[in-house]
């Protein structure tokens, strides 16, 4: 059938009011936190719970995992430490987590310059003499990411330093036929900002 080129027009519109809209797609951030206990960390190969590996979604039941995919991530910061009380004969603590790129950091020496986090150790009193102690957090040190990170990379390496550059010294912790050591693990809470999808109200999480 032939059709003229009014005809043409009046037939395509119609088409158009037909279709069906896609919910206008947005972004919102959602919050999620990381729970990291060094007692889970793989204690045949990590002795000192001052340096492990924590698994995202990829670990053995030997590691310390996060069982989650977590994207487009645009904002990490930690909110709280744990750690042994003998930490306190430092003036401050170096937190390293290589793998996020904390480039927004300026130090005095290379350390400092890759700093995820600077630990400032509570002088409060505390009877017990393995009870952890709570680690103070500088509130605005957040790592910011744009663009947002696609994903956090299979494997974190956490590593603490003193003021020198030494891996601080924690104890060792590596006997599996025994009890953990609570008088030497460390524990950390993670915030991360995610980008995730939002459709007409309802969220949904990017996967």
């Amino acid at each position: 059938m032939n059709l003229d080129f009014k005809n043409f027009l009046e037939l395509k519109e119609n088409k158009k009011k037909g279709l069906e809209k896609l919910p206008e797609r947005k972004l919102e951030d959602v919050e999620h936190i990381l729970l990291i206990d060094s007692r889970n960390r793989n204690r045949q190969i990590y002795t000192s719970s001052a340096q492990f590996a924590l698994k995202i979604d990829s670990g053995t039941q030997l590691d310390a995992t996060i069982n989650h995919k977590y994207r487009n991530i645009s904002e990490i910061y930690l909110t709280s430490t744990v750690l042994p009380i003998k930490v306190r004969e430092h003036p401050y603590i170096i937190l390293e987590i290589p793998e996020l790129n904390a480039s927004n950091v300026g130090g005095t020496n290379n350390l400092l310059d890759k700093a995820f986090a600077i630990l400032i150790p509570e002088t409060h009193h505390n009877d017990g003499a393995f009870v952890n102690s709570t680690i103070h957090y500088l509130d605005n040190h957040k790592h910011i990411y744009k663009p947002p990170l696609a994903s956090l990379p299979q494997t974190l390496t956490i590593t603490l330093y003193d003021p020198n550059g030494n891996i601080l010294d924690t104890g060792t912790d590596n006997a599996y036929t025994h009890a953990v050591k609570n008088s030497v693990q460390t524990f950390f809470i993670i915030k991360l900002i995610c980008k995730e999808n939002s459709f007409n109200g309802i969220n949904s999480r990017v996967v």
